[in-house]
C-alpha cells in the first residue's frame, strides 16, 4: 500500500512539475519580448502574470508566487525583484534565487506550495510535504 501511493504521489508531482515549467517559460519568454519593465516596487506586468497562471490553473494549481527579476535596462549593475500571487499567499518555504543574473537578461521564478503539487497521502507514513514548496527558474536574454 505504500508503495503504490509513493507512486501515485510522485506521478503527480511529476505531471504538475512539468506544468510549473512551462508557467516559467511562459512569463520568462513574455518578460524577455517586453520593452517597458516596471521598476523595483511596481507589480509584475499582469500579461506576465496571467501567462503564468494560465498555464497553472490547466492543471489545477491555484496558489503561487512569480518573481521577476532583470537587469541591463537601468545600468550594468542594477537588479530588480517585482513579486506577484496568483492567488492566497507565498508559502514561507519559498525563497528567492541568490544566484546572479547576466546583464541584459531576465529571470521569471515560480514558486508553489508542494500541497497544490500533489496530495499530502504519505503523511501518516512520515513523509509530510506540508510547508514546503518547490521553485523553478528561468532565464532568457531581452531580444
Amino acid at each position: 500500500m505504500i508503495v503504490l501511493l509513493a507512486v501515485a504521489q510522485f506521478s503527480l508531482f511529476l505531471t504538475n512539475y512539468q506544468q510549473v515549467v512551462l508557467a516559467c517559460r511562459a512569463g520568462a519568454g513574455l518578460a524577455a519580448e517586453s520593452n517597458a519593465l516596471p521598476l523595483t516596487g511596481a507589480p509584475v506586468p499582469p500579461q506576465i502574470v496571467d501567462a503564468v497562471c494560465r498555464q497553472l490553473n490547466n492543471s489545477g494549481i491555484e496558489q503561487c508566487t512569480i518573481i521577476l527579476e532583470h537587469v541591463g535596462n537601468l545600468g550594468a549593475h542594477t537588479e530588480q525583484r517585482l513579486r506577484a500571487d496568483c492567488a492566497g499567499g507565498m508559502s514561507a518555504a519559498c525563497q528567492e534565487p541568490a544566484t546572479p543574473i547576466p546583464a541584459s537578461s531576465v529571470r521569471v521564478t515560480v514558486c508553489v506550495p508542494l500541497a497544490e503539487m500533489m496530495p499530502n497521502s504519505m503523511s501518516g507514513f512520515g513523509f509530510d510535504i506540508s510547508g514546503n514548496a518547490i521553485s523553478c527558474s528561468t532565464t532568457f536574454g531581452f531580444e
